[in-house]
């Protein structure tokens, strides 16, 4: 099994790549910080699972962004739809609305699901008091791998 993860937290990213490798044999890596990183790892390669976060920066050099792309993980599946990518989608995000709260994560969920119904799997709230996205997270890639 092949996994991307298209993270910029090092703590979250961290905690992911940990969960999965300590749960799980024989299953590859990858890893991108940025939206540019990311689309050119999904254009360029063949995943299984892609675990995506929403907010991302434009470029791996955060010197070259100074504001993050708000909907750096939708404009990634706009890209994989466009390209045909077919691999199952999972955003992880410690948010619950974006765009200053102009919209809530339910709603942007509802939205995905009804544009990128083949590749767009729900989300996960990642949030580190609660383990919450650790069980659900262990069970989607069980699921998968079956």
């Amino acid at each position: 099994m092949k996994i991307l993860i298209i993270e910029d937290d090092p703590i979250k990213m961290s905690n992911i790549e940990s969960l999965i490798s300590s749960n799980f044999v024989n299953v590859d890596v990858v890893k991108c910080i940025s939206y540019m990183g990311g689309v050119n790892e999904v254009l360029l390669n063949e995943f299984d699972l892609i675990l995506l976060d929403m907010s991302l920066p434009l470029y791996d050099d955060v010197f070259q962004t100074a504001k993050p792309k708000n909907f750096g993980g939708r404009d990634i599946l706009k890209e994989m739809k466009r390209h045909k990518k077919k691999s199952c989608v999972k955003i992880i995000t410690q948010y619950n609305e974006f765009d200053d709260g102009s919209i809530s994560m339910k709603d942007l969920d509802a939205q995905l699901k009804n544009i990128y119904p083949s590749i767009y799997n729900g989300y996960i709230h990642y949030e580190t008091k609660l383990n919450l996205w650790q069980t659900e997270l262990i069970d989607n890639i069980k699921e998968l791998k079956k």
